[in-house]
């Protein structure tokens, strides 16, 4: 349904979905992506370390991680999960329950992982992101070259 009302790049922003309501439903000639726009700016430019945090890993969440991830590859679908650039430094320090109990999901489904949030390329590059979590738009021109390599790397086996 919602790719259909052309909803699904909105991410749930009720005031997007609203105003998409209000003006019809029209042709998505973005194809799904809707580009941030914008940089980091003053003590945003600077690579700070994430604070470490509880982490629990929710048994019901990560249950319909490997129901959906299962679903998928029973019916032929080629699962490939990306973690995507992010302008922080790595804390040695933090829990990685949860990120464990993900990648032992995939590895259980033959599911490739690919780890990009610390890529050289974002490293020093504060103008590829809106924030310290999110790329922009020219973070995307750089970014998506390095995922279609990653993902011919995965169907070309």
């Amino acid at each position: 349904v919602k790719m259909r009302l052309n909803m699904y790049r909105y991410n749930g922003v009720a005031s997007n979905i609203l105003m998409l309501g209000r003006s019809g439903a029209r042709p998505d000639t973005m194809q799904g992506f809707l580009p941030i726009k914008g940089n980091l700016k003053g003590n945003d430019t600077i690579l700070k370390m994430p604070e470490v945090v509880a982490d629990t890993v929710d048994a019901v969440r990560l249950d319909i991680f490997k129901n959906t991830i299962k679903r998928m590859r029973d019916q032929g679908v080629t699962v490939i999960l990306f973690d995507s650039p992010v302008y922080e430094l790595e804390n040695p320090h933090r829990n990685m329950a949860s990120e464990q109990a993900i990648k032992d999901v995939c590895a259980q489904y033959g599911v490739p992982v690919f780890d990009n949030r610390y890529l050289d390329e974002f490293r020093n590059s504060p103008e590829y992101f809106f924030d310290p979590t999110h790329i922009n738009k020219e973070g995307t021109a750089v970014y998506t070259p390095i995922v279609i390599g990653q993902v011919r790397s995965v169907l070309e086996k």
